[in-house]
């Protein structure tokens, strides 16, 4: 068993109701061609809920959902949580051994899909739009008319189970119940709060923690969530595809993305506030996003492993350009961070020590892995029935706020992906022909992240950017993948000549 938690507020599912049933005619949903009210939303999540329980689909089971990125995908997340389930993400683009090693250690009940369901093997899979009926903007019912109000699911049952990297080889699957989840967006709905309804893009991975937030902050406050639907394009043009629309007000991404607007100027002036999480946010790096807009945009580090559900310490940059790095400033309410020593005693402020966290926003533990969660969350030396939670990052205090300095352990990063050494190891060694192995960081990898960015010669394309990738001649894969289709795509455009002419004519 592991541990509950005691939190009472009320669960997700019931705080959407009440906010659709306030405004039931506000936009919830969109993918910028097709809107969903919170009416139809809470209406269509229901369809979900009403479909996985007539396949005894209920509170403690665990739903895999393996579905591109659309407007059906927070509808089902949402149906699942209203169940009383936990929904595990699962990318599409990830390779076939990993979906199935995720959909055999979670236990699933069910697999929902959108895609190809081979995957499954012999679990009871369910189609998206069959759950649905219809697609979710063509309801039949009025907005609201399938409002139920309050959902009746304790606070200590899990909402999700999130796979990270993990050091043995094996996926490893973070438990959030869903009352961390409700811990974290009850503060970040009021950190995070604006003048005007909140418009966020979900336009990253459903199994990266960092999207939590932009899957569900814009509903707790009658936002909206804007979705780009999953397509071929590189992540980078995806993004300058999200920076073009002047409806969002508030943007979730990594310091790799804040280079890509800048090595782009790309900007919009719908943008209020940037939230920055998943790795280290340079100095230099927020003051050129500043720079990059006419408005005030508010750019705001947020620090958080997936073992204390989103984010946990927070600062919001002020222009300092005092650190090479942003700090990562404080814990957020009801939250507590503690820097130790090898022996679990405090540092005193300027000494170096690992992070441990406590506080409501703490994980359940790792799924199915008694030693993991046993090593990573441990009892709190100085308040009784309380646990901590060892991160393996080490920080410092400065003026009273922390400053990340990096990993304590085998971990290490690479253009941003965060890559375990230990679960290479694992691989090669279930070779029958590798009897030993020892996977080590070639010379000067560790200070790669270090050194000076690197640009691509013809786009400007950082290399910090994750899955950049530079030739001999210093140009990057984007600029040589356009080259490769440039001919194909000049078919659909016309010259300066032509152009010209249709001016002349107007005349």
């Amino acid at each position: 068993q592991l541990p509950g938690d005691t939190d009472s507020k009320a669960a997700l599912p019931t705080r959407l109701a009440e906010v659709a049933a306030s405004t039931p005619d506000a936009i919830a949903l969109t993918d910028g061609e097709t809107s969903v009210s919170y009416g139809e939303l809470c209406v269509n999540a229901e369809k979900v809920e009403s479909h996985l329980k007539n396949h005894g689909i209920g509170s403690g089971q665990r739903v895999a959902v393996h579905m591109s990125r659309s407007l059906q995908l927070p509808i089902v997340l949402l149906g699942i949580l209203r169940t009383g389930a936990s929904y595990v993400p699962i990318d599409t683009d990830q390779p076939k051994l990993r979906v199935e090693e995720i959909l055999g250690d979670a236990g699933v009940a069910c697999l929902v899909t959108d895609t190809d369901a081979s995957v499954a093997h012999g679990l009871l899979t369910l189609s998206a739009d069959a759950m649905l009926n219809s697609n979710p903007q063509h309801s039949q019912q009025a907005p609201g008319a399938g409002l139920s109000g309050s959902v009746d699911i304790d606070p200590a049952s899990p909402a999700y189970l999130l796979y990270t990297s993990g050091s043995t080889g094996k996926p490893k699957g973070v438990v959030v119940s869903h009352g961390s989840l409700m811990s974290y967006l009850d503060w970040a709905s009021s950190y995070y709060a604006i003048a005007s309804p909140m418009v966020m893009p979900l336009f990253t991975s459903v199994g990266f923690d960092l999207t939590v937030t932009s899957l569900f902050l814009p509903w707790l406050s009658g936002g909206t969530l804007r979705v780009f639907p999953q397509t071929a394009d590189h992540q980078a043009l995806l993004l300058l595809d999200v920076i073009r629309d002047e409806s969002i007000n508030t943007l979730k991404l990594t310091p790799a993305h804040l280079n890509v607007l800048i090595n782009a100027q790309a900007r919009s002036p719908g943008i209020m506030q940037l939230i920055v999480g998943g790795e280290d946010l340079k100095t230099e790096t927020a003051r050129q996003t500043a720079d990059l807009f006419d408005q005030d945009v508010r750019i705001i580090n947020e620090y958080g492993p997936t073992e204390a559900t989103v984010g946990c310490i927070v600062k919001a940059w002020s222009g300092d350009p005092a650190q090479g790095s942003v700090p990562i400033g404080l814990p957020i309410d009801g939250m507590s961070a503690y820097v130790l020593d090898d022996s679990l005693q405090p540092q005193f402020e300027g000494v170096a020590g690992e992070l441990f966290l406590s506080g409501p926003s703490l994980a359940q533990g790792y799924w199915n892995n008694t030693e993991a969660t046993e090593q990573a969350f441990i009892d709190n030396p100085w308040i009784p029935g309380e646990r901590l939670y060892r991160t393996g990052d080490y920080v410092r205090v400065m003026d009273g706020e922390m400053v990340y300095l990096g990993r304590a352990d085998g971990q290490v990063k690479i253009n941003g992906h965060r890559i375990e050494l230990g679960e290479i190891e694992a691989a090669l060694l279930c070779h029958p022909d590798i009897d030993e192995c020892v996977v080590m960081a070639p010379a000067g990898a560790a200070h790669r992240e270090q050194e000076e960015e690197a640009f691509c010669k013809e786009c400007g394309l950082s290399s910090k950017y994750p899955d950049a990738r530079f030739d001999a001649n210093g140009v990057c894969n984007l600029c040589n993948d356009f080259k490769r289709n440039k001919d194909r795509v000049d078919g659909y455009f016309r010259n300066m000549d032509d152009l010209s002419a249709l001016i002349n004519t107007i005349k």
